[in-house]
Formats: C-alpha cells, structure tokens, sequence
C-alpha cells in the first residue's frame, strides 16, 4: 500500500529540484539578455566609431583637396617683383641706341638674368614664376643725359626704346616718373612697400643706386620674421651693398647695388647693377 506521506516528500523533493532547475534557466536566460544587449551595444558603437572615422578621413581628404587647390592657386598667381630706379641704373648703350629692338633686348636679357638668378638660389623653384618689371626714371632728364654724352639714339629721345620695352612683355613696364629729383624714389618705394606686403610675391629684387638711400624704406623690414631676412657681406668692387635673402619660400628682399654682368645696366649716372 503506498504510503501518502512519503509520496508528499517525494514530490516536494522533486518541485524543489524543479524550481531550482527552473531558477537556473531563467538566470540563464536574462545572463544571455544582458551579454546580447552589450553585444549590441558594442556593434553600435563599433558603427559610430567607423562613421566618425569615415567622417573625419573624408573631411581630411576634402581639406587635403582644398589646400592643394589653394595652393595651386597661389602659384599661379606667385610673382617675382624687379624694382628698377631708372635715373641711376642705365642700360647699355647699345641698347639704347637700338631704339624699339634694343628695348625689347633689354627685357629678354633682364628676365633670362632674374631666371639664372633665382635658379642659382633655388635650383628646385618654379621657372615658370610670373616676373614683374617695372622701371620707374625721369625720362626728360635721362633724354638729355644721354643727348650730351652722345649716347642717345637719332632722334635725341628714348621714346622707341621705352616703346620696344614695354611692348615686349605685359608684365614689364618703363615709366614715366615725372621731372623730378625724387619721382623715381617715391614710386619705387610705394611699390616696395606694396609687394614686400603682398603674399604672393615671393622676392622682391631692387635695383637702386648705392648711396644707400632706400635704406629708411628697407630698414624696418629686416625684422620682418625672425630668420627671414638675413644681411649679407658687400659684392665685390661694389661701393655699398645691402643684401637680404630668404631660404624658405616667404617673401624676402633683394638689395643688389654690385656688379651682375648678365644684367645690361651700365654704371654711367651711379652704380651699376
């Protein structure tokens, strides 16, 4: 005959170990819920940790596409400005004499010099740069120096010259300064003063007499960066010379008074170039 009290323990026995079963898988289970839901949290931050990463590499690209474009466009708009105070650097009577042909001579031969100039200080610089020409002289008073020392052409005046000079290149210009002492001084310092500011010029070279005269306007500028402009030692055979030059690819000035044989100024009225 069964026994109904040991059947009860039996049962109880057995519902105790089921619910402990029962316990066992449920933790399981919200153990399972819990890991799942840091597992997706994970994926999702994994997600957004990409999109930030494709975010920023294509904000980098676009910047990186930006700054060569800039920097494409500089380039083309880099120029090397050659300032000339005519009074007292003269060209070649030759070339004078020549007229119109001798004025456009006259800017080959300064532009082929400005060329081996800058590839002597920087072999790897663009040989393309634009180079602006621009000499600035009393040219009523130059007429007739050059008409009393027989130099000047038939005609008595350097019109074909100056003509010749500035129809052989859009960016070379000689001007009319007006009849003065100090016309050709003040132009030449406000252009000095424009292009030593402009961040697309990348050298000013300036071709003046050697009584130092520029020297109030170019002074200031030696300080223009720490390390930038640099005084070097007088040329030889020339009576004074201040020269600056730059290594890197900033705006540096130029202040050559010496002898460049490549360069056809003659040293009739001051020192020659």
């Amino acid at each position: 005959m069964l026994d109904l009290d040991d059947l009860r323990r039996r049962y109880r026995e057995l519902s105790s170990v089921e619910d402990s079963k029962e316990k066992i898988i449920e933790e399981l289970f919200s153990q399972v819920e819990e890991l799942r839901k840091d597992l997706t949290k994970a994926h999702d931050e994994v997600d957004n940790h990409k999109e930030l990463v494709a975010m920023f590499k294509d904000k980098s690209n676009k910047d990186k596409e930006a700054l060569e474009m800039k920097n494409r466009d500089h380039a083309r708009l880099s120029f090397i400005s050659v300032l000339v105070d005519g009074d007292c650097m003269n060209f070649q009577d030759s070339l004078i004499q020549s007229g119109y042909d001798g004025g456009q001579k006259a800017v080959q031969l300064l532009r082929k010099a400005v060329e081996d100039y800058l590839f002597q200080l920087d072999p790897e610089a663009n040989p393309r740069i634009q180079c602006k020409i621009r000499v600035y002289a009393n040219v009523s008073g130059l007429s007739k120096t050059y008409r009393d020392t027989n130099i000047a052409p038939v005609d008595g005046t350097l019109e074909a010259f100056i003509q010749g000079f500035n129809m052989e290149n859009g960016l070379c210009d000689f001007m009319d300064a007006g009849n003065g002492k100090e016309c050709s001084d003040m132009k030449i310092r406000a252009l000095f003063e424009q292009d030593i500011l402009d961040v697309h010029c990348q050298r000013v070279i300036f071709c003046a007499s050697a009584d130092n005269g520029y020297a109030r306007v170019l002074g200031p500028h030696r300080d223009l960066q720490e390390g930038i402009l640099q005084q070097c030692h007088a040329a030889e055979d020339s009576p004074s010379e201040l020269r600056f030059g730059s290594e890197n690819n900033t705006t540096s000035v130029t202040i050559n008074v010496g002898c460049e044989p490549t360069i056809p100024f003659t040293p009739y009225f001051g020192s020659n170039l």
